[in-house]
């Protein structure tokens, strides 16, 4: 199984494997000899506001694959077919979002451009590579609010697109400052990005066309060393908007948490058993990469009617290319973090609301399933 295209900032890139120099979420960084003293990032400066609601051990989840509570038998349409009479190829799928009309609206960072859907039928594509309004540049996170805006995110601005009988037509852009994105959810109208916060540590920022300024929430993890800190707070945002949470799973942490829309931490869980990426405080402004063994990546957070799905890759150790070893699928209970039910599974869910989700893979190439909730 292929590492899929989007695992939030947590995918190491090699440059060289005679360097051993890698690119950790934008942060050069050296592989190489522990200073002495080094520190793994779990063993100290964590800063909790409550303590854990609940604890999981990965360990202890079925072995074999599992039946992901979200899934049906009832596909509707598949899309990403490598080759044949009905090929599509995807370069990157970021995100995706069923829209006000069932369309299906993939968001391809590699092209910069998101394509709308009916059924197998591309009825237009939104966007395209570039700086200006209505364009992307690497796109991180696509969502459809409950009027119909479509909004797409990159690591600059948040674009708002109005549905219209010609479809989708750029109105705006909001300016995003003072903080780096790295994915994206929206709840009435509200854009939630989490990314990084510098200098403060913030894990979530809030922006909308009524308040465009950058409102940051959320801090998970405080130290000194300003690129530590900026990399401990990135994971993946998820928005429960029927209860009015905002999701947040740190991926170098192996810690889910639930927010309400005024920042208040509600809950935390702690994934006990959970492999992050060393990475390791060195003197000064040098920090260390450790990517040897496998190790954990979390790839999305979906909210439905009955819980929190957190999906989180089990990263194969010193392969040429990144790939996954398994992916897990967390089920929480959306009220205090507990653990309901969870599994191995195939493919990641990165969408869903009452009446359809929507699974994405890699293998054989990258594509989109969407599927029906009876």
């Amino acid at each position: 199984m292929q590492l899929l295209g989007y695992l939030g900032p947590y995918v190491l890139k090699r440059i060289s494997r005679g360097t051993g120099l890698v690119i950790f979420s934008g942060v050069l960084a050296c592989k190489a000899a522990l200073p002495d003293g080094a520190v793994h990032p779990n063993a100290r400066f964590l800063d909790r506001t409550i303590e854990p609601t609940a604890h999981i051990r990965l360990a202890t989840l079925p072995d074999g694959h599992w039946e992901n509570p979200l899934a049906t038998q009832e596909a509707i349409v598949s899309l990403g077919q490598p080759a044949g009479p009905e090929a599509l190829l995807f370069g990157t799928i970021t995100a995706a979002a069923v829209d006000a009309k069932g369309y299906l609206v993939i968001l391809d960072r590699k092209m910069n451009e998101a394509k709308v859907f009916s059924g197998d039928s591309l009825v237009q594509t939104v966007g395209r590579a570039g700086d200006g309004p209505g364009e992307f540049r690497s796109p991180i996170g696509l969502a459809v609010d409950q009027s119909g805006t479509l909004f797409v995110a990159d690591r600059r601005q948040v674009n708002l697109f109005q549905p219209g009988d010609d479809g989708y037509r750029f109105t705006r852009a909001l300016p995003v400052t003072s903080f780096h994105p790295l994915s994206l959810c929206v709840r009435d109208g509200t854009a939630y990005l989490s990314g990084i916060s510098a200098p403060d540590g913030f894990a979530i920022a809030r922006i909308s066309p009524t308040n465009q300024q950058a409102s940051p929430f959320g801090v998970v993890y405080s130290s000194p060393n300003l690129l530590i800190k900026m990399q401990m707070v990135a994971g993946i945002v998820g928005c429960d908007s029927s209860r009015g949470q905002i999701i947040h799973a740190a991926s170098a942490l192996g810690e889910i948490r639930a927010y309400d829309t005024t920042g208040t931490l509600k809950w935390l869980t702690v994934i006990d058993d959970y492999r992050p990426l060393r990475v390791l405080e060195g003197n000064g402004s040098t920090n260390y990469v450790d990517p040897d063994g496998a190790y954990d990546v979390v790839q999305s957070v979906v909210a439905f009617d009955r819980g929190i799905a957190v999906y989180v890759a089990r990263l194969k150790p010193d392969t040429p290319v990144q790939s996954v070893d398994r992916i897990y699928s967390l089920i929480l209970d959306p009220n205090t973090g507990a653990l309901m039910s969870g599994g191995v599974v195939e493919d990641v869910a990165i969408f869903a609301h009452s009446t359809n989700f929507i699974t994405t893979t890699d293998t054989p190439a990258p594509s989109v399933t969407l599927w029906k909730i009876p």
